[in-house]
This record gives C-alpha cells, sequence and structure tokens, in this order.
C-alpha cells in the first residue's frame, strides 16, 4: 500500500536575515518580466535572497533569486517592464541568514482574497462574485525564550527598527525551502511559570518585497544537496 509523503518539525531549519555580503557589480538587466540580472560568477543559489541597487527606485529591493547560470539569475517576482533600468553604480549583495534554533512551532496563516459582487438581475437565484485583491497572511512563531541569542536578538532588532525582511525555511524529507517576506507585527513576548522554562513568541505580517510581487516563494530541494 503506498504511503503519502511526510515533513517532519524536527529536522527543518528555520533563519531570519541578519546581514548582506559583501556587493557585486551588475553588469546588465533586462527590461524585462521577471528582470534577469547579469552578474560575473556571481555564486548566488536559487533560493538565495539578494538585494539590488541602483536599478530604478521602483525596482530596487530584496528578492529571491533563482539562478539560471554562473553570470545570470532571475528577481523572482519582478517586473521591469515598465522603468528604464539604470547600469550606473549597480549593485548586488546577497543575504546571510541565522538559525533560530529554539523554535518549537511553526504556524503560517495563508493568504485570503476579497469578494467583488458580481450580481445582477440576470442571477437568476444565486449571487455571484469575482475574486478581489489578496490579504497576504501573518506568520506566527514560538521558540523557548533566549534573548541572549543571536536569533532572538535579531528578531528584536527587526522590530525595533521597523526592517522588511526575509526569513527562510528549509524543510526535511526533499520538500524544498520556503521564503516569507514580511515585518514584526507582534513583537517578541515571554511567558513563564514555576517548574517550566519561559517561552516566547512573534508574529511576522507577510508582505511582498515590491508590488505585485509575493510575500511566500517556495524552491524545491536541490538534488544531491
Amino acid at each position: 500500500m503506498s504511503k503519502g509523503k511526510t515533513t517532519r518539525f524536527n529536522g527543518s531549519r528555520y533563519a531570519v536575515q541578519t546581514s548582506l555580503e559583501a556587493s557585486k557589480v551588475i553588469t546588465n538587466a533586462t527590461q524585462a518580466k521577471p528582470i534577469v540580472v547579469t552578474v560575473v560568477g556571481h555564486g548566488y543559489a536559487s533560493g538565495d535572497v539578494v538585494k539590488v541597487s541602483g536599478l530604478h527606485e521602483s525596482v530596487d529591493a530584496t528578492y529571491a533569486v533563482k539562478s539560471l547560470s554562473v553570470d545570470t539569475f532571475e528577481l523572482v517576482g519582478s517586473n521591469g517592464e515598465d522603468y528604464v533600468l539604470s547600469l550606473a553604480d549597480t549593485t548586488a549583495s546577497r543575504g546571510v541568514f541565522t538559525n533560530i534554533c529554539e523554535l518549537t512551532n511553526y504556524s503560517e496563516a495563508g493568504d485570503t482574497r476579497a469578494e467583488m459582487p458580481t450580481t445582477t438581475m440576470c442571477s437568476d437565484d444565486e449571487e455571484e462574485s469575482e475574486p478581489g485583491m489578496r490579504t497576504p497572511g501573518a506568520l506566527t512563531l514560538q521558540f523557548n525564550s533566549a534573548p541572549a541569542t543571536t536569533g532572538q536578538q535579531t528578531l528584536q532588532k527587526l522590530d525595533d527598527e521597523t526592517t522588511l525582511f526575509w526569513s527562510r525555511l528549509r524543510l526535511t524529507n526533499g520538500q524544498g525551502t520556503v521564503l516569507v517576506h514580511g515585518y514584526i507585527q507582534t513583537g517578541i513576548g515571554m511567558d513563564g511559570s514555576t517548574g517550566a522554562f519561559f517561552t516566547g513568541g512573534v508574529t511576522i505580517k507577510k508582505t511582498p518585497p515590491v508590488s505585485g510581487a509575493r510575500s511566500k516563494v517556495w524552491f524545491p530541494a536541490v538534488t544531491g544537496a
């Protein structure tokens, strides 16, 4: 009898973006949807996040990327069709992540869509509607409280500075990587009682890096990785 696959919580790895690597020079960027960027010998892998700067104020952001070749990569969810992209002083910098190993619960609410009524006098006896704008959900994390750890200090700093950031969930059993972009909506709390560990939690509101992009991106596992 066949058995469907499962994905274990234990063994998965959750991390938040903490900094950026040294920048590399962008030598070309396509005026297309999505934008394909050229950086000679970039070294980026699909599922990395990369900040691009200097292309255009409406395009510059930190994107999830898909590696296309040794020298080119795609900015997932980007759109350069309506802009003249600059190549003067343009750079790319890969995000650096820090694991939060104290995590005990990961709960993501899915996005929802508004309902746009389209009922008319010809609709007979049933109301009609069409899907409206998407409202991103939120990601709730619970963890053993350890305020001195780099990961939890990073979450606190992101909250204090109201910073947009990417978080990364690498799943077990070959189920790939999930990237979520957003900001701290509910800051770190603490809860403790006699005979138990202190616990904490935080809520991340999902929001896309630029208009038209998605706040959540999934990448398949790399064979042999």
